[in-house]
């Protein structure tokens, strides 16, 4: 994950703000690399988490110094500080962390469903 950018976490703010669901798209061997420690499970998730624990907007970088000082601006200039900023970006993307595991478990349920059990039956796998 990118946190360590100020325009990530400044975007990812300001989603949380919207009320907008944060979506990570990530790169195939990146989410393979994902999907391997959730199935190492605590240990595993624990790994993913780290990086989302140290995110810092205070600390984050920009490669245009004046994006970083135009957004650290913006943020002191509303009803926010860092730390909320923060917290808020944290929150979501552990929410969006959650939501990948769930839909792995789901697939892992899928895969392993013999479909046959509800041959005979009026319900629908959902």
């Amino acid at each position: 994950l990118y946190v360590t950018r100020i325009w990530t976490i400044f975007e990812q703010w300001k989603a949380a703000q919207a009320g907008i669901p944060v979506r990570v798209i990530m790169p195939p061997e990146a989410h393979k690399s994902m999907l391997e420690q959730i199935e190492k499970g605590k240990e595993g998730i624990e790994q993913i988490l780290e990086p989302i624990r140290k995110i810092s907007s205070a600390k984050a970088k920009a490669t245009v110094e004046a994006d970083r000082e135009r957004i650290n601006d913006a943020i002191k200039n509303s009803n926010a500080n860092h730390k909320v900023v923060d917290l808020k970006v944290k929150m979501a993307l552990t929410r969006w962390v959650g939501s990948a595991v769930s839909a792995h478990m789901n697939g892992l349920i899928a895969d392993r469903t013999d479909e046959t059990v509800y041959k005979d039956t009026d319900r629908k796998i959902l």
